[in-house]
């Protein structure tokens, strides 16, 4: 019979090992985050760069991102967000 692989095993065994320099401020923001979601700071860095890429891709095809904000009475506004880099 073959030999059984967690899909634990098999996602660790398709990851690949990186290291970065953060300033304290970006750490502290990525500490704050991954606690605000209950989250590991790996998973939040692999899910930053899946919404990065995600939006990355949608101006790529014309699309343009937004945050509608509730200004409260009824009102709201839309912010356009400009990706830099």
């Amino acid at each position: 019979m073959g030999r059984v692989t967690s899909i634990d095993q098999r996602a660790t065994a398709e990851m690949s090992r990186l290291s970065v320099n953060l300033t304290g401020d970006t750490m502290a923001a990525l500490k704050e985050l991954a606690d605000r979601r209950g989250s590991t700071v790996s998973e939040t860095i692999r899910r930053a760069i899946a919404v990065l890429k995600y939006f990355d891709d949608q101006v790529e095809r014309g699309s343009e991102i937004a945050v509608i904000e509730d200004m409260g009475d009824g009102k709201t506004q839309v912010n356009k967000v400009i990706l830099l880099g």
